[in-house]
Order: C-alpha cells, then sequence, then structure tokens
C-alpha cells in the first residue's frame, strides 16, 4: 500500500511539475523521494503519459528496454500503480518498485 501511495505523489507531480519526457531516462532523485517517505528498499520507478488506458500503458512499457526491464526486475518483490486525469497528456502513469525488508 506504501508503493501506491508513493506513486500517487509522484503522477500527482507530473500534473503540476516535469513532463514525463523529462523523466524518460532513469531518475536516482525517484529511489530519494521513495525513501524519504519511509519506504525502505526502493528499486525503480515507471512513468508515462497520455495512454488512454492501463492495457495501452502496459504495451507502451513492455516495448520500451528501460521500463520492460523494472517490471521484469525480479528483485522487485513489491510494485504501487497509480494514475491522475489532467494536465497537457490528460492522464499520467507511474509505477513504484520495491522489495520488501
Amino acid at each position: 500500500m506504501r508503493l501506491r501511495r508513493l506513486a500517487l505523489l509522484a503522477v500527482a507531480a507530473l500534473l503540476t511539475g516535469a513532463a514525463p519526457a523529462e523523466r524518460a531516462v532513469p531518475d536516482p532523485r525517484s529511489a530519494d523521494r521513495i525513501r524519504a517517505t519511509g519506504y525502505p528498499a526502493p528499486r525503480s520507478e515507471n512513468i508515462a503519459a497520455g495512454q488512454p488506458t492501463p492495457a495501452a500503458v502496459m504495451d507502451a512499457w513492455m516495448h520500451s528496454a528501460g521500463h520492460k526491464a523494472n517490471i521484469l526486475d525480479c528483485t522487485a518483490t513489491q510494485m504501487g500503480l497509480a494514475s491522475a486525469t489532467g494536465g497537457d497528456f490528460g492522464i499520467y502513469w507511474t509505477q513504484d518498485f520495491g522489495t520488501a525488508r
């Protein structure tokens, strides 16, 4: 549940801040942001915008080498997912991955 809340925070930041294209490369700050909220073991984060359905965003992520690697990373045992509507792209998606300690 904590990763879901973190994903919601990330997607809310997208609505008011940087465009997803600016977050297309790995962002080391995402792990720091996740850790700062008390989650002890962040792994990675996927962000997307504009895909109208969960199936469409998963298709986009699975056709991106970096995003696909995050999804298939077996060391990540927990995942939070969030979406929000609004902004320039209409809908934003975030997946946060972590491990239990």
